[in-house]
Order: structure tokens, then sequence, then C-alpha cells
């Protein structure tokens, strides 16, 4: 067994993380089982899109007042993912967000500001 760190040379993961090996190649084992089902990705996605869209028509279909609740970090990724379940989606949003000691102001100001710019309700919670 090679006791040096290798590196993989597609996501650069190195052979020192537990669980990963590095072949002969270069490529580690995550990405060398990635590989083997590639080809299966499209129809994966396209399969996943459904029950994601199936889900989302069951939601709508029921009389409450949201269809689904996302946690909003006030972040890039979890605002992007307000704005789309709204225009894309069509769902009605209830949007948490937790403010711990580690959240930042601007990510305070965006939890403040986006809901209010968007139309979603906010949902706080402050820990103790």
């Amino acid at each position: 067994m090679n006791k040096h760190k290798q590196t993989c040379s597609i996501c650069v993961l190195h052979s020192k993380v537990p669980g990963i090996a590095i072949d002969d190649k270069g490529v580690c084992s995550l990405c060398a089982n990635f590989k083997k089902f590639e080809a299966h990705e499209p129809k994966m996605k396209k399969y996943l899109l459904e029950e994601m869209e199936n889900l989302f028509k069951k939601a709508k279909s029921k009389d409450r007042p949201y269809h689904a609740m996302v946690l909003f970090s006030g972040g890039k990724d979890s605002t992007v993912l307000l704005k789309m379940a709204k225009e894309k989606y069509g769902l009605r949003i209830l949007a948490c967000s937790v403010i711990h000691p580690l959240v930042n102001e601007k990510a305070k100001k965006n939890m403040e500001d986006v809901p209010k710019k968007t139309g979603y309700r906010p949902g706080k919670t402050i820990p103790k």
C-alpha cells in the first residue's frame, strides 16, 4: 500500500481522506464510481425532476396556507431557491430562518429584506 499522499486528477480529493483510494490512473474511488453511472445521469435527472414536480402538484392541491417551507439563510442559494419556488413552480412558501450567533449582518439584513421585497412570509427562530 502506498503511504504517500496522492491527489485525484479529476476532483483533487487525496488519498489521506478516509475511504478514498487513488487508482493507478490517478482517479479517486468516488470519481471512478461516478464514471460508471455518468451515462445514466440525464435519465436520473429527468426522473427526479418529474418526482419533484409531482410533489409540488400534490402540495398545491391541498388547501393550506403554504405549499412548502424553505430554510432561508439570507445567502444567494436560498434566495434563488425562494425565487424559483415562487416564479417557476408557483408555490406559496414560508421562508424560515434560524438567527444564531454565527449569522453575519449582511445575511441578517437579507433575511429581513428579501421576504419584504418578494412577498414571502418570513418565519424566524432565535435560539437562546
